[in-house]
């Protein structure tokens, strides 16, 4: 997860940024998270967190947009581990 992990990385001929950067600067304990877009399955996305000793893997498809998909993982994971 390392490339998927970075906010930003070098790609050759410039600096590229991630587009889960929001993500990654957002949820608690974010290891990496990569997500698309197409029209039929609209936003998606996947993010692995770790807090403590757990580790859980989130997982939205069908979100109407970025910030949607954003608020459900956050809301996914934060329910994730708040059953401990």
């Amino acid at each position: 997860f390392n490339l998927f992990s970075r906010i930003r990385t070098h790609a050759g001929l410039r600096e590229v940024s991630n587009s889960s950067r929001r993500m990654l600067g957002s949820i608690k304990g974010i290891q990496g998270a990569k997500y698309g877009f197409s029209r039929k399955s609209r936003h998606t996305g996947a993010a692995l967190v770790q807090r403590g000793d757990k580790k859980v893997v989130g997982v939205v498809l069908g979100a109407i947009s970025l910030t949607a998909l954003n608020r459900s993982m956050s809301d996914i994971l934060d329910d994730a581990f708040a059953k401990d």
